[in-house]
């Protein structure tokens, strides 16, 4: 009995439709290919770290743009902080000023524009060019340590 079954479980290995094979080919076989992202449909651009002194103001400004109009009531500023199981987002009580500018606003002067020279000149075709824009400008009254800390627009 003991034969019949293992004689039966190499029957059924070698009937397998792959070949017998358990794992991956390495060049990928018949895998369907992995699905390239999607490109997001907002683009922010923002300095990456402020440093700013205790008790002084502090001003700076950040940008959304997009293929769409923007609306400004969607755009806020929150401020992240360590929950028991996962981040809590909380509003700022920082005095901000949002400005929609249109797509010949954006050819100008426009802060969105700045830091383009850094990026590859094949990177730059490449990139989709938006065609409307939010400029937000932050001001702190007096800045102090229970503001700092990483925040999310």
């Amino acid at each position: 009995m003991k034969y019949f079954l293992v004689i039966a479980l190499l029957a059924l290995a070698a009937a397998r439709p792959d070949g017998g094979e358990r794992r991956p080919k390495p060049d990928g076989g018949d895998r369907r290919p992995k699905p390239k992202p999607e490109r997001s449909d907002v683009i922010v651009k923002l300095d990456r770290f402020h440093n700013a002194t205790q008790g002084q103001t502090y001003q700076f400004q950040f940008g959304v743009a997009g293929m769409a109009p923007l609306d400004e009531s969607k755009v806020h500023l929150l401020k992240v902080e360590r929950g028991v199981r996962r981040p809590v987002f909380k509003k700022t009580d920082f005095d901000i000023t949002l400005k929609t500018l249109t797509e010949e606003e954006m050819k100008g002067d426009c802060p969105l524009n700045k830091g383009d020279d850094q990026a590859e000149e094949g990177d730059k075709d490449d990139r989709p060019k938006p065609t409307h824009a939010i400029i937000g400008s932050v001001s702190i009254t007096s800045v102090s340590c229970v503001d700092q800390g990483p925040y999310l627009v």
